[in-house]
């Protein structure tokens, strides 16, 4: 009886061991999918600021040269 229940023990723990990897794969599928689109929207904001600055760099210079006898 020990061995059985013993082994029932071990199935049991098995099975929660189961659904906890199973729980923490969709966790981390969400995760990445979420890292995905913030990786994106920063990569996009990131570039569209670069735009921004060389503008200004641009303007600035132009200033500069104007100015300039």
């Amino acid at each position: 009886q020990a061995v059985g229940t013993l082994s029932g023990s071990v199935e049991k723990t098995m099975s929660e061991v189961k659904n906890s990897i199973g729980e923490s794969l969709n966790i981390q599928k969400k995760t990445q999918t979420v890292f995905g689109e913030t990786s994106l929207t920063l990569n996009s904001n990131v570039e569209a600021m670069t735009q921004v600055i060389k503008h200004l760099c641009d303007k600035i210079a132009t200033v500069q040269t104007q100015d300039t006898p």
